[in-house]
């Protein structure tokens, strides 16, 4: 399957000029994600059309959720799931403990991954996994994508 800048890249538009195109998409974003996105990468490229999917399996949830499912940082960056998920973690669960605090920051950065939290600058080590949960919380997140993936095409 194919984003739409990878189909469009390179075509000809009506004009004959050559199409340039940026896939601003971000997984676990919303469209009021997007359009915070648009607003501060987009519009600086004066783009001549825009296109946004919208998939109501799981966009609208997302709006619902508003912006705090993905925060801004101090220097105005969009920071995606996994680094707002560990700042929550900081700020909400100091109560667990510091062993108990350690796992539940550890199964959030590795749901995608056992180094997923180190490409996305949001800390883990790319060591493997921790723990049990940790590798079947990322079983369970990539079965569910899989599932969502077919349920999309209909198979």
């Amino acid at each position: 399957m194919h984003a739409f800048p990878q189909l469009l890249d390179g075509a000809r538009a009506a004009d004959g000029t050559t199409i340039d195109s940026v896939n601003g998409g971000v997984p676990g974003y919303g469209t009021d994600n997007a359009l915070a996105w648009l607003r501060t990468y987009g519009w600086p490229l004066q783009p001549k059309i825009v296109l946004l999917g919208f998939y109501a399996g799981n966009d609208v949830r997302d709006n619902l959720m508003g912006m705090n499912k993905t925060m801004a940082s101090d220097e105005g960056r969009l920071v995606g799931h996994l680094a707002s998920g560990a700042q929550m973690i900081a700020a909400g669960a100091a109560g667990l403990g510091e062993e108990r605090r350690l796992a539940l920051l550890h199964c959030v950065l590795c749901h995608h991954g056992p180094d997923a939290g180190a490409r996305q600058g949001a800390g883990g080590s790319g060591r493997g996994f921790g723990s049990a949960e940790a590798l079947a919380l990322y079983r369970l997140n990539a079965l569910d994508a899989s599932v969502k993936g077919a349920l999309e095409h209909g198979v």
